[in-house]
């Protein structure tokens, strides 16, 4: 039976986003309040040791202090490719720090480029996953500025 990676993946995705954009985040025990409409998605692809995806919402109050801290710059003064580009670094970073942790230092993967994608899309993968695809960790995360949403999907065999 495989397992859950849930603690795995809500203490890494805290743990960068505090080391890399200074941003404090904290397990949500209740779950976060996510609006497709108020969210920027993101989605990682990745391939090897196993093959699956880790995908991110973000609440779009969140990337402008995301962006202005990972750039030193004010949040006011990053403009929104800079939040976007912020936002996809974070997410390549997240998955490559999760998938050793989970697969071992001896397991290789080939990370794929980050992608925006419509937050409403990580909902619908979830609920559609067919028999390819299993839902192997979510993490929901409270921060000062907004929250943030993971899901990480895997195919194949896996720790």
């Amino acid at each position: 039976m495989a397992m859950r990676h849930d603690q795995a993946l809500a203490e890494t995705a805290a743990g960068t986003l505090e080391r890399l954009a200074f941003l404090f985040a904290y397990p949500s025990e209740g779950g976060v309040e996510v609006s497709a409409d108020d969210a920027v998605g993101c989605r990682v692809c990745f391939e090897g040791a196993w093959a699956g995806e880790l995908w991110g919402a973000f609440a779009r109050s969140l990337l402008p202090e995301l962006a202005g801290n990972m750039l030193g710059l004010e949040a006011i003064e990053t403009v929104a490719e800079q939040q976007l580009d912020a936002l996809r670094e974070v997410m390549n970073v997240i998955c490559g720090n999760l998938l050793p942790q989970i697969g071992g230092p001896s397991a290789v993967f080939d990370i794929k480029r980050p992608e925006i994608v419509p937050a409403a899309g990580m909902t619908d993968r979830a609920l559609g996953l067919g028999p390819l695809l299993r839902a192997a960790g979510a993490a929901d995360l409270s921060l000062d500025e907004g929250w943030c949403r993971f899901l990480l999907l895997t195919a194949g065999e896996e720790p």
